[in-house]
């Protein structure tokens, strides 16, 4: 092997540095298109109940949030924020007119400042 050209050696590293260079930048594009079109599936549920979430207000306290029917982490968030939203239309129902009321004030620096309780 004393005598052997590298030409061969050195056309093949510079067809290979070409294809790298053409390639790569593509090949990373593809992979960055994938990678968000699977991130925006995945967080389609987030998105449904994020919404929802924006819409209940205390007029409508018996709306809830959709759950996915998975059983992941986004369907069991669901599950307890729609459990949070059934124990705060409960408080809503049994709250009247005896019934304490936390009220947060802030006073001028010479009052003390923070929550107090009004008797609706």
């Amino acid at each position: 092997m004393v005598g052997t050209s590298i030409k061969p050696r050195n056309e093949s590293l510079t067809d290979l540095a070409q294809l790298l260079l053409v390639g790569g930048p593509f090949a990373l594009l593809l992979a960055s298109l994938a990678a968000y079109g699977v991130a925006v599936a995945a967080l389609k549920p987030v998105e449904a109940m994020r919404s929802r979430a924006a819409e209940i207000s205390a007029a409508e306290p018996d709306q809830r949030l959709p759950v996915p029917p998975t059983d992941d982490e986004v369907a069991r968030l669901g599950k307890t924020l729609n459990e949070m939203l059934e124990r705060l239309g409960e408080a809503l129902d049994t709250s009247g007119p005896s019934s304490p009321t936390p009220v947060t004030s802030c006073a001028p620096r010479w009052q003390s400042c923070g929550p107090s309780w009004s008797w609706r």
